[in-house]
């Protein structure tokens, strides 16, 4: 039993360090500014070296435009001239976080403004195990829950004013199937599957 908890120690331990080592990595920066010569934004990049997701949104959060930019991708160029006058969403999405940005437009002027960034959690999986580590900037309620193959709740709990969410989910003695572990805070909803065999 020692061995057990000094391995799940240890786990614990070397996934928080690579959530850490991933979350100071240099990630893409990203900029959006308005068109110069048209009316519309563009979204540069620099350093991009994993793919990002990129929705266009009206203001009822309809999409407009997708496109999922791969490595190497230096921009991309959005002409707004033909849309009416009123809000819009940009949303660039990394495997580790989201970015929303507001977009007004008024006549000719494009009004821009960063919503935020959010984290996403971050799971390992081993033989037995799940392991969860979550960044919670805003220290907001987060909701963790595992349902069976079957969407029956087999565990839950919600975390309170935890900055850094660690979490490990041993199925070792699990009956087989499929698991779903979820984690919901005011941002989204993430989740990962677990096969027990």
């Amino acid at each position: 039993m020692k061995a057990m908890n000094r391995v799940l120690r240890a786990t614990t331990v070397l996934a928080l360090f690579l959530t850490m080592g991933t979350g100071m990595a240099k990630g893409p920066k990203m900029n959006l500014l308005p068109a110069k010569e048209a009316k519309g934004v563009v979204l540069s990049l620099a350093g991009l070296s994993e793919k990002v997701a990129v929705s266009l949104m009206d203001a009822e959060q309809n999409t407009i435009h997708f496109e999922r930019l791969t490595e190497g991708s230096l921009g991309k160029k959005f002409d707004m001239k033909n849309l009416p006058d009123g809000q819009y969403w940009l949303k660039t999405e990394t495997a580790l976080s989201t970015v929303l940005y507001s977009i007004v437009l008024e006549g000719d002027a494009v009004v821009i403004k960063e919503e935020g960034e959010h984290s996403k959690p971050y799971f390992r999986k081993t033989r037995e195990q799940l392991m969860l580590n979550f960044l919670n900037k805003e220290m907001g309620s987060v909701d963790i829950k595992v349902y069976d193959g079957q969407e029956r709740l087999v565990f839950s709990e919600t975390v309170k004013d935890r900055f850094l969410i660690e979490k490990a989910f041993n199925f070792s003695g699990a009956y087989p199937g499929e698991y779903s572990v979820v984690i919901a805070d005011g941002y989204g909803v993430y989740g990962e599957d677990f096969t027990v065999r």
